[in-house]
C-alpha cells in the first residue's frame, strides 16, 4: 500500500493559494530586489545565513551523530521499525511527494505575496521568483558537487552519494524561501508562524522519510537541511529583500535623451 499524499497536499496548498490571494492587492515584497546587490550586501547575507540557528544547529547535530556510531544505529533502527511511514517503499514514495509539496508551497507564496500594483509589481514578482528558482537550482548543483566530493556510501550500499541528502536540501531551500515570503503576508502573526512551521516541518519529514527508506543516514539529511536553509536565506537576503544596503548610494535617472539627473543618497 502506497501513501498518496499528493491527493491531500495539493488541495490544501490550492486552498491556501485562494485564501491568501484575497489580500494581495498591495504591498512591497520584491521592491528592493536586485541582481547587483554589491559585495558588502553579499557578505552580510552570507554571514547572517551562516549564523542562523537553522543552519548551524543541524550541522552540530550531524556531528553529534558521529559519536559511537550513533548515525548507523539510528539508520538501522529506522529501516527495521519504520515508525512513521510503515515501510521502506512508502517512505521513498512519501519523500518524493513531500519534496514536490515544498516546491509547490514556495511557488504559492511567491505568487500570492503582496507586491506593488501595476507593471512594477509584476516585475518585482518575476524577479523574486526568478531568484528563488536560481536558489533552488544552485542548491541542487551544490548538493551534487558535495555528494561527489564526500563520496559517502549509502546505508543500502547502492552508491556513494549519501552525503548530503538532495531531497532534504531541495525541500529545505524551498521551505526557507517560502518562510521569508510568508513574513510579508498580510495575515495574523499566528497564522504566519503556523504556515512557516508547517513549511519547515515538511522539509524535516522529507529528510526522515529518506532515513526510513534506507538511502540516507540522519547526518546526511541534517547536512542537507543546513545546506538548503543557508542558500535559501542567503539568496533571499542578498537579492530579494536585502538585509543590508550601503549607506551611500548613487543613482542616475533619465528623464529624456538630453535630461539626466545624478542623485546622491545617504541612509542614516
Amino acid at each position: 500500500m502506497k501513501y498518496t499524499y499528493s491527493r491531500t497536499v495539493i488541495p490544501i496548498l490550492f486552498a491556501i493559494f485562494l485564501f491568501s490571494g484575497c489580500a494581495t492587492k498591495s504591498g512591497n515584497w520584491g521592491s528592493d530586489a536586485t541582481l547587483l546587490p554589491g559585495w558588502k550586501a553579499v557578505g552580510h547575507a552570507a554571514a547572517e545565513a551562516a549564523l542562523d540557528p537553522l543552519t548551524w544547529a543541524p550541522l552540530g547535530a550531524a556531528l553529534c551523530f558521529q559519536i559511537e556510531n550513533f548515525d548507523r544505529r539510528v539508520s538501522d533502527w529506522a529501516v527495521d521499525q519504520n515508525p512513521v511511514f510503515g515501510s521502506m517503499e512508502n517512505a521513498s514514495d512519501v519523500s518524493d511527494t513531500l519534496k514536490e509539496a515544498s516546491k509547490i508551497n514556495y511557488y504559492v507564496t511567491g505568487i500570492t505575496v503582496p507586491t506593488q500594483e501595476g507593471w512594477r509589481g509584476l516585475g518585482d514578482r518575476a524577479l523574486g521568483l526568478g531568484v528563488g528558482w536560481v536558489a533552488m537550482t544552485s542548491t541542487a548543483k551544490m548538493t551534487d558537487w558535495m555528494k561527489a566530493g564526500f563520496a559517502r556510501e549509502r546505508p543500502d550500499k547502492s552508491d556513494k552519494r549519501s552525503l548530503p541528502s538532495g531531497h532534504t536540501s531541495g525541500a529545505s531551500v524551498a521551505a526557507t524561501l517560502a518562510a521569508q515570503n510568508i513574513e510579508h503576508m498580510p495575515i495574523p502573526r499566528g497564522l504566519q508562524l503556523a504556515w512557516m512551521g508547517a513549511s519547515y516541518g515538511v522539509a524535516g519529514l522529507t529528510g526522515w522519510a529518506r532515513v526510513e527508506a534506507g538511502v540516507h543516514y540522519p547526518s546526511d539529511v541534517l547536512a542537507g537541511f543546513a545546506l538548503g536553509h543557508f542558500l535559501g536565506r542567503f539568496f533571499n537576503d542578498a537579492f530579494i529583500t536585502p538585509a543590508y544596503q550601503d549607506k551611500v548610494a548613487v543613482s542616475v535617472d533619465a528623464f529624456s535623451r538630453r535630461d539626466l539627473a545624478l542623485s546622491l543618497h545617504y541612509r542614516w
